[in-house]
């Protein structure tokens, strides 16, 4: 569609965007997320990666960004989660740059930065589109 070495990245997510957080920085960094201890219910709709040796549970700091696309993380979640794929494929899957994004990640796409071709789209056709590029990640590990 149209090749990411034509035009840089100039509007990407911040490096910050796919730092994996604690629980607790995820509490300091959320607002409206309350305690750590007591975010068992709120973060069930989180997306969790268990990190290093230790398993340690952490979560993207892209999820607490104020400008999260929250209906296309959410069907990105339910695709994933009834193709009986983990959290970490998701998360694979959003840290990818595609061809067809204009060489952004899924995280650039969830937080609105988009390729201008991308942007042109109406809203509901971006979202599906997203959705199909998800969709043929799932399929992929299946195979």
């Amino acid at each position: 569609m149209f090749p990411p070495s034509e035009q840089p990245l100039l509007n990407a997510a911040p490096p910050e965007s796919y730092r994996l957080l604690s629980l607790d920085e995820l509490a300091c960094l959320g607002g409206g997320l309350a305690s750590a201890s007591g975010l068992a219910t709120e973060t069930e709709h989180l997306l969790v990666i268990s990190a290093g040796r230790t398993g340690e549970l952490k979560y993207p700091a892209f999820q607490v960004d104020g400008r999260l696309n929250e209906v296309a993380f959410a069907r990105a979640r339910a695709l994933f989660a009834t193709s009986s794929l983990p959290d970490h494929s998701l998360w694979d899957s959003l840290r990818t740059r595609y061809k067809s994004l204009g060489g952004m990640s899924g995280v650039d796409f969830l937080l609105g930065y988009f390729h201008p071709d991308v942007a042109a789209m109406t809203d509901a056709d971006r979202n599906d589109h997203f959705e199909e590029i998800l969709q043929e990640e799932v399929w992929r590990a299946h195979q």
